[in-house]
């Protein structure tokens, strides 16, 4: 069990691989995230290989396997996304190393998204870092390529493994992410 702020995660037993990625570098979602299903939204503890989820270019796609890691240990924090801030309905944790599908229309040269790692974008209005402590499971959606997921009504959570077929954010354009943050003239969009 894993206390947060003042709400509480409760994890069931599910199947549990032998893969553990160091907490700093490890993505992937977290129990109680929920991802929009062909059946409707289902929280990711329940989600199974040969399900199909919505992909942001895709469309329906077949989930090849559902890989949970062994529970992190050495996890000290998780990025806090208040509802509303990024596309979000409800407060969601997100790892820091996970990354996000975003909209920078004034920095993308393309005017198109970018991946952003999570723990990139706090600092901006209703995203922030909490300090967590116990053991967590990750959840690894896979697929046959690379997609970009829809997570809590409208996070878009990116599933690798990374071919370069979505832009990275580079370094420049998150140094002026951070310096609009610090001015407060950020308008960091979801991309859509």
């Amino acid at each position: 069990m894993l206390i947060q702020s003042h709400v509480q995660f409760s994890f069931g037993q599910r199947p549990v691989t032998s893969q553990n990625a160091r907490g700093a570098e490890c993505t992937g979602m977290l129990p109680g995230t929920r991802v929009e299903s062909g059946q409707g939204w289902i929280p990711v503890d329940i989600l199974r290989a040969g399900d199909s989820l919505y992909t942001y270019d895709g469309g329906l796609r077949r989930v090849a396997e559902v890989v949970w890691s062994d529970p992190l240990q050495d996890l000290t924090e998780l990025v806090s996304i208040a509802g509303g801030t990024l596309g979000n309905t409800d407060d969601l944790w997100v790892l820091p190393a996970q990354k996000l599908l975003v909209d920078l229309p004034h920095l993308a040269s393309d005017g198109g998204a970018v991946l952003v790692r999570a723990g990139d974008l706090v600092g901006l209005t209703g995203v922030t870092r909490q300090a967590t402590s116990g053991k967590i499971p990750v959840a690894n959606i896979r697929f046959d390529e690379e997609e970009i997921v829809w997570a809590n009504d409208g996070l878009l959570f990116h599933c690798g493994p990374e071919t370069g077929f979505f832009a990275q954010a580079t370094p420049q354009q998150l140094a002026q992410v951070n310096q609009r943050i610090e001015t407060g003239a950020c308008d960091l969009q979801m991309a859509a």
